[in-house]
């Protein structure tokens, strides 16, 4: 994952955003549905935060829920857990 360098306007100066192998174009997420997921790198790009900032987050417990689906299954943050973690950083506000 690269995160491109964004002019003022928050356009970017580097070409699309790469998360987890889809490009996306500057300033577009991926479609929230209701039940939808994040991947780590997708929520990170989200939130705006780095990945070592989550990582640190999820060492000290203020991270959100993080699950797994299916045995192998890759770490995902659901659309719940993610609205849940921001109404606690808004209520520590």
């Amino acid at each position: 994952m690269w995160m491109p360098v964004c002019n003022q306007a928050g356009f970017s100066l580097c070409g699309p955003v790469v998360t987890d192998g889809v490009r996306m174009k500057s300033g577009n997420r991926p479609d929230r549905r209701a039940g939808a997921s994040f991947t780590i790198n997708e929520w990170c790009a989200h939130r705006r935060l780095s990945r070592s900032a989550f990582y640190s987050m999820l060492a000290r417990g203020t991270a959100p829920r993080v699950h797994r689906i299916g045995k192998a299954g890759h770490p995902r943050i659901s659309a719940e857990a993610d609205a849940a973690w921001l109404a606690k950083q808004e209520e520590k506000a």
